[in-house]
């Protein structure tokens, strides 16, 4: 209950601050004239658009988030902080929970320092309805009559991807939003020439590289833009040096430094250990940036996972393998695994959160390849501009791996921005009409039908059959609006109980594990983890010897693996909780026997 008070309250303060600086106030009234101007055909339309998002805020509001990430380091890393004390963790489990910018996890803090998840998901939730209050108001004409400039707007709610991502704790959304309100800053700073601007949208960049390395591609060229059209109206910029001094200062606590200076204290690099970031980057930087760019190219091409299976059963046609035969005929004899990480290339159709961007993105995708040629307006030019070095930075520098389709939410958002006003799909008033209904369609199909939050299997005109459906599957009645968590094991409560506050747990985990999920459970506890995850056999020898030390220090042992190592030691453990999943991955909790030898 503490959670959502605590929200309430933040969000009444937000309302405040938005008032005051007239957001709010404009957004509200373009709104408000849109929607009294409209007629009632279209009304149906937003009413259409309206309920599956207010359904997507409950879910949001009330689950704990699904994602591996958000419980491997995004989650775990402010746990570990509360209960260290630091910013600067020297106990970890995960690599990721030390190397990488705080940026968005701070706001998990929020909610975690009651000890509680639900609700985790209403940051990035928030996230996705402020990122498409800009694409609203991107391009915001009072004086004009046509409101086809929302046309962005549409477009963004036909995305899968941000609409599946918007239900996680992760930081991609909130990363694009901060872009977003950097380039709509440059936008207007055009027209206005307004110092404080030029600070903003400084200040939202870097915080959007704190959050998220990647957004360094849209960094550089967003300070390329600015020095560029600065020096066009040749501008002379003078700030006193008080004001220089105290702006320094809030750049640097929000930007990563910090964070990338302990790097460099740790493992001697300012990106975490070597290995780790080369097994995060394209080793072919020629080769395997065209390589990857072709591998993205047929990802784009992708639809929701029913229509290949329509084709498959109709047509005896699957979209997905034609695909994949496309790649090893024509592309893999040349590139090979050229720009690959450890994942070997295939296209995958699925309705996850890394599910690419629909029928809509890749509609937006041929566009931006078409308007290469094509005579572009100033904002036009911008975007482009930006949208290549997104593109290309992404495809030069980071490995291809099968869940990189939201490093790209940020490059398909600006593609909306190209299409505000003059532009292929916005001249032609069929096209709009039809990206419209499918924005519509998709959007009711990414919400309702999300595989990671199911609501329903089936759609019925039986109303009976569709009540039973969702008392079924809905992911709302199966979790009691979140009081039980899924996908995740739950440590039973009477075992809980028996565990003494204050305990010192010392964990010893295997791989690539959701963390958070036990550490949560066993809060007022001592969380001590022994080894970080490892990623090649070098570093696996090097960390294979067991502290048993450190081990008999502590009250008791969780143990996370493929195999657990310490089940012979029965004569200083005692088990007191074991479970196993269906990926076989064990999960242990053992009394440590105090003993004199």
């Amino acid at each position: 209950m503490s959670v959502y008070l605590d929200l309430i309250l933040d969000t009444i303060l937000l309302v405040y601050i938005f008032r005051r600086i007239k957001i709010l106030k404009c957004y509200y009234s373009t709104t408000i004239n849109f929607l009294r101007s409209q007629y009632y055909l279209t009304k149906i339309v937003l009413v259409l658009i309206a309920i599956p998002l207010i359904y997507g805020f409950v879910l949001a509001l009330f689950l704990s988030p699904t994602t591996i990430d958000v419980n491997a380091y995004h989650e775990s890393r402010i746990l570990l902080m509360q209960q260290q004390g630091t910013y600067f963790l020297k106990q970890f489990n995960d690599i990721c929970e030390v190397a990488y910018g705080l940026g968005y996890d701070l706001v998990l803090h929020n909610n975690l320092r009651f000890g509680e998840d639900r609700g985790l998901g209403i940051y990035g939730y928030i996230s996705f309805l402020c990122i498409l209050g800009f694409l609203f108001n991107f391009f915001n004409d009072k004086e004009s009559k046509d409101y086809w400039y929302f046309l962005p707007a549409i477009l963004f709610l036909g995305l899968i991807e941000p609409i599946y991502q918007s239900f996680s704790a992760k930081n991609d959304l909130p990363g694009a939003l901060a872009c977003l309100a950097s380039f709509h800053l440059f936008i207007k700073w055009k027209s206005s020439h307004k110092k404080e601007q030029i600070f903003f949208s400084l200040l939202a960049v870097t915080w959007a590289v704190a959050c998220k390395k990647v957004y360094l591609a849209f960094a550089l060229p967003i300070l390329i833009l600015w020095i560029w059209e600065w020096k066009k109206y040749n501008l002379k910029f003078s700030l006193g040096t008080k004001k220089i001094l105290v702006s320094s200062l809030i750049l640097l606590f929000v930007s990563p430094i910090l964070v990338y200076i302990y790097n460099i204290f740790l493992w001697g690099s300012w990106s975490g250990p070597e290995d780790f970031a080369e097994h995060h980057k394209n080793q072919s930087i020629l080769m395997g940036t065209i390589g990857n760019f072709f591998r993205y190219s047929l990802e784009i091409f992708h639809y929701p996972k029913f229509i290949d299976l329509w084709f498959n059963n109709n047509f005896s046609i699957s979209i997905v393998e034609l695909l994949n035969q496309l790649w090893s005929s024509l592309f893999y004899p040349f590139f090979g695994k050229h720009g690959e990480s450890t994942w070997t290339f295939i296209v995958q159709w699925d309705q996850l959160e890394d599910s690419w961007f629909g029928p809509l993105g890749f509609v937006l995708f041929a566009g931006f390849l078409l308007s290469t040629i094509q005579k572009k307006t100033s904002h036009q030019k911008h975007t482009w501009i930006l949208c290549i070095f997104l593109l290309l930075i992404i495809c030069n520098q980071l490995a291809w791996r099968p869940f990189n389709d939201r490093y790209f939410s940020l490059l398909f958002i600006l593609l909306t921005i190209s299409h505000a006003k003059k532009s292929f799909i916005n001249s032609i008033p069929i096209f709009r009409t039809l990206s419209l209904i499918l924005s519509v369609i998709l959007l009711n199909w990414a919400i309702f039908f999300n595989q990671n939050l199911p609501t329903f299997n089936f759609v019925s005109l039986n109303l009976k059959a569709v009540w039973d459906d969702i008392s079924e599957n809905s992911v709302l009645i199966r979790t009691s609006f979140g009081e039980t968590k899924l996908g995740y094991p739950q440590i039973p409560s009477e075992v809980i109980n028996n565990i003494e506050e204050n305990a010192r747990i010392s964990i010893w985990s295997e791989g690539y594990i959701p963390l958070a999920s036990i550490t949560r459970q066993l809060s007022n506890r001592k969380m001590e983890p022994l080894r970080y995850r490892v990623i090649d056999e070098q570093m696996v020898n090097e960390f294979l010897k067991i502290p048993l030390d450190r081990v008999l220090k502590t009250d008791y042992l969780l143990y996370l693996g493929k195999e657990n190592l310490f089940s012979t030691n029965e004569k200083i453990l005692k088990p007191i909780w074991n479970y196993k999943n269906s990926k076989n991955e064990i999960w242990s909790l053992s009394k440590i026997i105090k003993t004199n030898t």
